[in-house]
């Protein structure tokens, strides 16, 4: 069983996003899961590639950052936060 399954967490999104996936377009569809998949790559790069190259406070004030910035992005469209499991 996959710890982080990226089909899991897109229907979570999806669904987050009040979206219907019954009733949405081919294209949209695909362009939609095209954007969550670049978003999750881009933070698994940050993860994987510049995270690593950080003393554990700066890491740690990153995620903070990124923690923030998302709070403030969900806020600001006025839907659900998703949950997370981070202590931050």
């Amino acid at each position: 069983m996959k710890k982080f399954d990226l089909e899991a967490e897109f229907q979570k999104y999806m669904k987050r996003m009040q979206l219907d996936l019954s009733v949405m377009e081919l294209p949209e569809l695909t362009e939609r899961k095209r954007a969550f998949i670049a978003g999750v790559s881009q933070v698994f790069l940050f993860m994987t590639n510049e995270a690593e190259k950080l003393s554990d406070l700066d890491a740690m004030t990153a995620l903070q950052d990124i923690h923030q910035q998302l709070s403030y992005f969900w806020n600001s469209i006025n839907l659900e936060q998703p949950q997370t499991n981070a202590g931050v």
